[in-house]
């Protein structure tokens, strides 16, 4: 028998967020499932009632959950699954693995990218997305913490697990670090939206797989680049340092002009590396 794919992408509730709200770590609360009908993507995707279900339960609803979209996406009420008959994919799927470890234990997890340094968005530059817009601009309005900020800076996955975070506090009065007044209905939105582009990125990839190769060598190539030069930032960097610690006479001075500059330009070809890989079809 021939097992179904079902490509999926969970959202969690990580540190410090699931401390402050006493949940388990990596809280499940989100995901998106994806299959193939035809050369069609269809997606399904589901964000955990926290004012509907019990926290402690939440590995069996989830797993009803993704019995009643697969069912629905395959338009077969009665399709059973199990390790005969299906099997997930995810991107790096660390978090998948887990969490379906307690909800499909006997189930396989497979990874579409084998190479963890390589980022689902810039590979697929053709899906275009600014997320979590609204909640980052909640955040600069209410949440004076440079942690926060630091934490969410440029990090979807992070601004996700605040995301769910909030929407636990609307039915814990207890929890309140981190916390402001916001609307669940558009935050939810946000979660889907990032969720399933998640999952979409990722069939596009299964379906253009030169493409997918073609975009991979090149920017491991370039990784291979940037992170040569970030040692040899390092490494100026250190000598700066002792020569920082020096009598100053003119020899070293020029010396460390000299290093400071090399810092400054290597530091440069760096940021225009990172460009690169935001460009990987030029």
């Amino acid at each position: 028998m021939t097992k179904i794919n079902v490509y999926i992408d969970f959202e969690a509730i990580s540190q410090p967020f699931s401390k402050h709200a006493n949940l388990i770590e990596n809280f499940p609360f989100a995901y998106t499932l994806g299959i193939f009908r035809g050369k069609k993507i269809k997606t399904k995707s589901y964000v955990f009632n926290f004012e509907k279900d019990d926290v402690d339960n939440v590995f069996p609803i989830i797993k009803k959950q993704i019995i009643k979209d697969i069912r629905n996406l395959l338009t077969n009420k009665r399709f059973q699954i199990n390790e005969k008959t299906t099997k997930f994919i995810g991107w790096a799927p660390h978090l998948e693995v887990k969490i379906l470890s307690n909800v499909f234990r006997d189930i396989e997890v497979d990874k579409l990218n084998k190479n963890h340094d390589l980022s689902l968005e810039r590979l697929t530059p053709e899906i275009k997305g600014e997320y979590f817009k609204n909640l980052q601009q909640m955040v600069k309005k209410n949440l004076k913490s440079n942690f926060i900020e630091k934490r969410i800076s440029g990090a979807s996955g992070a601004l996700a697990a605040l995301a769910g975070y909030l929407l636990y506090s609307k039915v814990d009065s207890g929890v309140e670090k981190y916390t402001f007044e916001f609307s669940a209905r558009e935050l939810i939105k946000e979660i889907k939206r990032y969720s399933r582009d998640d999952v979409t990125r990722m069939m596009f990839l299964k379906q253009n797989m030169n493409l997918y190769h073609k975009r991979e060598q090149k920017a491991l190539e370039i990784i291979t680049k940037k992170q040569k030069i970030i040692r040899s930032i390092i490494k100026r960097k250190k000598l700066l340092s002792e020569l920082k610690k020096l009598s100053p006479d003119k020899t070293i001075g020029e010396i460390k002009e000299e290093t400071q500059k090399n810092i400054n330009k290597l530091t440069t070809e760096k940021e225009k590396i990172d460009d690169k890989l935001d460009n990987l079809d030029k």
